[in-house]
């Protein structure tokens, strides 16, 4: 979440069989490249206006599914 910087920072979150989809109100407190790949394992991140895409491989529905919980949504 410190990553995404903050759940208030959140828009919405998704994600398909390899990726997280994150988008932010701004992009501006969302963690560099080398925070995700080197402190939490992703494969890459893409980033496109105020969303992220991190590529966490098959993992991430374990990964998008706690974030959920502690947003709070489905």
């Amino acid at each position: 979440m410190e990553g995404l910087a903050g759940s208030d920072n959140i828009k919405s979150i998704t994600n398909c069989a390899t990726r997280s989809r994150v988008e932010l109100n701004p992009i501006d407190g969302f963690y560099e490249d080398g925070f995700w790949v080197n402190e939490l394992g992703a494969s890459g991140v893409v980033r496109k206006k105020n969303s992220v895409q991190v590529i966490f491989g098959p993992r991430v529905i374990t990964i998008a599914s706690k974030i959920k919980v502690v947003l709070g949504v489905d």
